[in-house]
């Protein structure tokens, strides 16, 4: 099965100075199935992942949680920026497209005043 994840978000500063990372899991109940992190290279919404082979053998339900985090060039800040969470029925032998609301955790704050 071939998945892509497309994560947005509403953003009201500008966070392109800086390359982040996006961590994508697949649960089926609370085992993890599957997990991939990708760099980004340019933060802007929506993030769209590669498309990725996923070894899914079941047509069902699933969880799909998603990070966004990095560190700050010049400061001390490293961590989580972005998370979400979304619930999606996955079937093998197809291409699927998982979209996610993505949510500010409010760690940012701090820093714009700095920039």
């Amino acid at each position: 099965m071939n998945l892509t994840v497309i994560m947005s978000a509403h953003v009201f500063t500008s966070i392109s100075l800086f390359s982040l990372d996006a961590t994508y899991r697949i649960y089926k109940d609370e085992y993890l199935l599957f997990e991939k992190t990708e760099i980004i290279d340019d933060l802007e919404f929506p993030f769209i992942t590669t498309k990725t082979l996923v070894p899914i053998t079941k047509a069902t339900n699933y969880t799909i949680e998603a990070t966004i985090f990095g560190s700050i060039q010049n400061f001390s800040y490293d961590g989580t920026f972005f998370q979400g969470v979304t619930y999606a029925r996955l079937v093998p032998g197809t291409n699927n497209d998982v979209k996610i609301s993505m949510l500010y955790t409010g760690n940012y704050d701090y820093l714009c005043s700095d920039f």
